[in-house]
């Protein structure tokens, strides 16, 4: 489209001179190229033009659709304006007299669109609207050519849309952006309608990526894939300019690599793909002669070596070959100590630091390095000791970012600690490699998944030419973890030298940020080699202090396992280790405690008394804490306290222990706690929480278990089923976690069950005892377990929000509601809801009421002598507040939308409206003060209804 560009004052001029004749052929190029590159201004004016110069509702659609895309800026409105265009919008030929009908107007329309100020949040919808249109037989058209390429691709490059679409699965990554790219252009140039067609958008889209060649590469890609999979007959000056292109293309990145390797295959060349490593070919009969390094036996050899190694830049291939031949040596040599074994594993480091690609030669330098010979050196040579320490921190380092060289790293380890007997040389190392990892784990970068999903889309094609990659960091924690899993008394010491590393982002403030789950999981594989008992009881303390200050669900949950972990694997009664500690009257009941840590003190007391050697000493002071607990003021301790009271009992039974079980006090205690716990039910995030010493210490609860549900954010890092697939040695030690029930966690993450009190006998409620000064009987405590009634009901089944459903919640079992009606009864386990609900949801029943059936349930309140009562700004609304204004004693209050209120259906179903009294100037109040503030004036009318 060839115009010169026109300023606003021509345009204005233009405007006040137009009339009814339609613009002709120059006019309109004007017209087009001021819509698709001018101001907003200047866009304005050319549809003011193109209204007054031909007024017919064509024209004043297409104006129309022009503003709600390009000025509107709201992508909802825009999608409703998309389906609206024709389907053949850019493939029918220009009509005369129907100027609309052009295919160019409509590209103009949707390339301003994609330069618009508000591309950001339109230009997903048109880039949609455009990979999905259907270009069957559309012929060459210069206006569809600039569309692709002067609008579409600078959109479709963008590198955020690449990397925002990564989709992982396991291992395999694929990115949609990209798919969705390759496969829009094979599908565009296969449905052109001739070879003529075909070969001149071939040319104007090989022509348009030369600019991006240089400093772009995945978008080209993805277009060379499509290219190629279209297989379609290159012209030969086609062929000329990719000829010159992969002339200039450079191999920084993988997707340089397969650029070029398309680019190659569009040419049809005979030459084959470049090798992965781009490195310079040594000379072979030089290389053979310099490195037969078996022959080697004099220092002065080895020496030679060290010198000459780091000059020659050799390709991973031979540095492997160059490994595998230095161990062998060292195998041989009699004295390994006439090889300066540092110098030549440093000179080997410099050549595989140097390569863009190292896997292959790293997974062998660190055979190397973890090999018998050389940490037999290690044990004779601090220098040597040292220089591998470094390079396996190096190692380590360059395995952040790469997961694939992190499985192999890792591989490498676990086999070298289970399987040398030279093991204690690289203990520091591993100490330091484990403190690295529970803090920073390797993590897979953006650009390495993007490299992943191009090198597994290669290989779904066939293609062998570039390594597959996987995203694998999962598989390599496993490795890490199951060597921790089988960690032995033999290295107590360096469990000691591990355990404040791990404890200190938990303990101090300044090292908040380096908290990670991995630490919390190796303090729990950890925790039965922390011998004495002196030692266990600090290490508990230190536990308990993190605990009382820990605000994530997640860790807390895993705070709790460890000092259960700690007491379990211990006798309780025969030790130096006070099991009863934490759990005194002063800790439990002090009145500035958090309430989530006496929470979890009560869990884990009850996890303490499953163990076999917890008895009557330990249970009973339990038991006598317990009674003031239930009757606490804070929601959270009494709900836990009677959950705690209910298991004790069930674990005092299964124990024999008559003291309790038989007590009479408890029994009553008991069945309050479990006709209360009945009624209400067991909310889902305690069900997910629960656990069992005796049977769920397990790697699938570790890895996989309900309390990872706490945090949506929250990435599952290992799968148990990883623990499977590492090689299991007749010389391994064993498991201190087994693998577990992985379905099971999988399937229903885990719960514990209340247990149902049965053969209670006759309860005597008239009992005189007393156990800290708390009644057991219900006329004593004043206290009903039946919900309470009253002539109250609201209604918010029209509220969508689960933060204002939860506030509702709140208000409604505050000022004693009897019925609390929502639209889907899902809403209570909502992450938004739980954060304002304060676990109202347990004391007020919440009955599910869809919005279609509101009609009729408030019919059939109304017949059961309750009025209706609409909370709206109507004309015959009534002000509360105003002394006048009384509400009707049994009523339904019903709450409108947060935005559109009330609807008219419902309005008919009210028997009155209110409204509140304002003094300000906005006219509205969010939903939950609204309805707080009609409850709270009813209770003042009718205190207790």
């Amino acid at each position: 489209m060839r115009a010169l560009p026109k300023s606003a004052e021509f345009l204005k001029h233009w405007a006040r001179r137009v009339n009814n004749a339609s613009p002709c052929p120059s006019e309109q190029a004007i017209l087009q190229h001021s819509l698709q590159y001018g101001s907003q201004e200047e866009r304005k004016l050319c549809l003011y033009i193109l209204r007054k110069s031909n007024p017919t509702p064509a024209f004043e659609l297409y104006c129309k659709k022009f503003e709600t895309i390009v000025f509107g800026g709201y992508s909802n409105q825009v999608d409703d304006c998309l389906a609206t265009v024709s389907p053949q919008c850019l493939q029918q030929p220009k009509k005369p007299g129907q100027l609309v009908d052009d295919v160019a107007w409509w590209t103009t329309l949707l390339s301003a669109a994609l330069s618009s100020p508000h591309k950001g949040a339109v230009s997903p919808s048109i880039g949609s609207w455009i990979f999905n249109y259907n270009f069957q037989g559309v012929p060459y058209s210069e206006d569809i050519s600039n569309l692709l390429v002067d609008a579409f691709f600078p959109w479709a490059f963008d590198y955020s849309r690449f990397y925002s679409s990564l989709v992982r699965a396991g291992s395999s990554v694929s990115c949609v952006h990209g798919h969705r790219l390759c496969t829009f252009i094979q599908r565009f140039i296969e449905n052109a309608p001739d070879n003529t067609s075909q070969q001149n958008y071939l040319r104007a889209i090989v022509a348009a990526l030369e600019s991006y060649l240089k400093t772009e590469s995945l978008g080209p890609a993805y277009i060379f894939m499509g290219i190629r999979r279209a297989q379609l007959v290159v012209p030969e000056d086609v062929c000329s300019l990719l000829g010159e292109y992969e002339a200039k293309l450079s191999q920084r990145t993988l997707s340089d690599k397969v650029l070029r390797f398309y680019v190659q295959g569009i040419i049809g060349d005979s030459r084959k793909p470049p090798a992965i490593d781009n490195t310079t070919h040594i000379d072979k009969p030089y290389l053979t002669s310099l490195f037969k390094i078996q022959d080697f036996r004099a220092l002065e050899d080895w020496s030679e070596f060290v010198e000459v190694m780091p000059t020659i830049p050799a390709t991973s291939k031979q540095i492997v070959d160059i490994c595998i031949q230095v161990q062998e040596c060292l195998s041989t040599v009699p004295d390994t100590a006439t090889i300066p074994i540092g110098d030549v594993l440093t000179a080997l480091w410099a050549q595989v630091a140097r390569l863009r690609h190292p896997t292959p030669a790293m997974e062998q330098l660190e055979k190397l390095l973890l090999c018998d010979q050389v940490l037999e050196a290690c044990d004779e040579s601090s220098e040597a000791q040292r220089i591998v320490a470094q390079l396996l921190k190096n190692c380590q380092a360059v395995t952040k970012t790469k997961p694939r060289l992190w499985l192999s790293f890792t591989k490498n380890i676990h086999h070298a600690f289970f399987a040398s007997s030279r093991r204690k040389a690289f203990m520091e190392s591993l100490v330091d490699l484990i403190c690295n990892f529970t803090t920073a784990p390797p993590k897979a970068t953006a650009d390495y998944l993007m490299d992943c999903a191009l090198s597994q889309a290669l290989q779904k094609e066939g293609s062998h030419v570039f390594q597959d990659q996987q995203a694998e960091e999962g598989f390599g924690h496993a490795y890490i973890f199951d060597l921790l899993n089988r960690w032995t008394a033999e290295y107590a010491e360096d469990v000691k030298i591990l355990m404040p590393e791990l404890l200190k982002p938990w303990l101090s403030p300044n090292s908040a940020k380096l908290k990670h789950i991995f630490a919390l999981y190796t303090i729990i594989f950890l925790s039965k080699h922390i011998q004495p008992s002196q030692e266990r009881a600090k290490t508990e303390s230190q536990l308990l202090l993190a605990l009382s200050t820990e605000k994530s669900p997640r860790y807390r949950f895993l705070l709790e396992w460890a000092i259960v972990a700690l007491r379990w694997d211990n006798d309780l009664v025969n030790s130096h280790f006070d099991p009863q500690r934490p759990f005194t009257p002063s800790t439990m009941m002090e009145e500035n405690a958090s309430p989530a840590f006496i929470v979890s003190l009560l869990k884990i007391a009850v996890s303490t008394s499953r163990h076999p050697s917890a008895g009557l000493s330990f249970m009973q002071p339990l038991m006598e804490i317990l009674p003031t607990l239930c009757a606490s003021t804070k929601v959270a301790i009494r709900f836990e306290a009677l959950f705690t009271v209910i298991l004790l009992m069930g674990i005092a039974r299964k124990k024999h222990i008559g003291e309790i079980a038989s007590n009479q006090i408890y029994i009553n205690l008991e069945a309050y706690a479990s006709s209360l716990l009945d009624s209400r039910g067991l909310p889902e995030s305690r069900r997910l929480e629960s656990f069992d010493a005796t049977t769920d210490q397990t790697l699938a609860t570790m890895f996989e278990g309900g309390y990872l549900s706490f945090d949506t954010g929250a990435h599952h890092y290992v799968k148990a089923e990883y623990f499977l697939k590492i090689p299991k040695g007749k010389d391994l030690p064993a498991q201190y976690l087994p693998l577990g029930d992985i379905h099971e966690q999988q399937n229903t993450s885990g719960g514990t069950v209340i247990p149902k009190v049965s053969n209670l006998g006759s309860v005597d409620t008239s009992s005189t005892h007393q156990s800290k000064a708390f009644a057991l009987s219900d006329k004593d405590l004043g206290i009903s377990t039946e919900p309470s009634k009253s002539n109250l009901i609201l209604v918010a089944s029209l509220v969508d929000s689960p933060y204002n459903l939860g506030g509702l919640s709140r208000a409604a079992e505050i000022y004693g509601c009897s019925e609390l009606h929502i639209a889907d009864i899902k809403a209570v386990t909502d992450k938004a809801f739980k954060s304002v609900s304060v676990a109202s949801e347990l004391h007020v029943p919440i009955k599910e009421t869809k919005v279609s059936d509101m009609a009729a349930m408030l019919s059939n309140l109304r017949a059961a002598g309750y009025v209706i009562v609409g909370v709206e700004q109507t004309s015959s609304s009534l002000l509360l507040g105003n002394p006048s204004t009384k509400l009707p004693e049994k009523v339904v209050i019903v709450m409108g939308a947060e935005r559109t209120g009330i609807s008219g259906e419902i309005l008919l179903e009210c028997d009155m409206f209110v409204e509140i009294k304002q003094w300000g100037v906005t006219q509205s109040l969010n939903v939950q003060t609204a309805a707080g503030t009609v409850l709270y004036e009813w209770r003042r009318q009718w205190g207790d209804g």
